[in-house]
């Protein structure tokens, strides 16, 4: 009994100190971007690519600060995604993120 409380007691250590902050979720959504306009194909110089990489991270920064909220639960944290008529959410757990459903008739509140 003292073994099985011990390790629970780690894990949710554990899931406390990887538990991801909004500042996660930003480098989470660029590299989100980023992969999804190389899948894009779109391929020119690498003066245009530097260019619209930092465009995309200052849009995606700014775009994160207003769209996203982030309901903390210690040992993990959902983020809601709002558009105008959608939602995302995701999982933050282990410094990893999930998605979890997307719902595309949202109202915003």
């Amino acid at each position: 009994m003292r073994k099985l409380f011990v390790l629970l007691v780690i894990l949710l250590l554990g899931l406390y100190a990887t538990n991801p902050t909004k500042l996660d979720f930003k480098e989470f959504a660029y590299e989100t971007v980023k992969t999804d306009i190389k899948n894009a194909g779109i391929t020119s110089s690498d003066f245009f690519n530097s260019l619209l990489g930092s465009l995309s991270g200052n849009i995606t920064e700014t775009a994160v600060d207003i769209l996203v909220k982030r309901d903390n639960y210690y040992i993990y944290s959902i983020y809601k995604v709002k558009g105008t008529n959608c939602e995302h959410k995701y999982l933050g757990i282990f410094n990893n993120f999930f998605k979890l459903e997307s719902d595309f008739n949202t109202a915003l509140d």
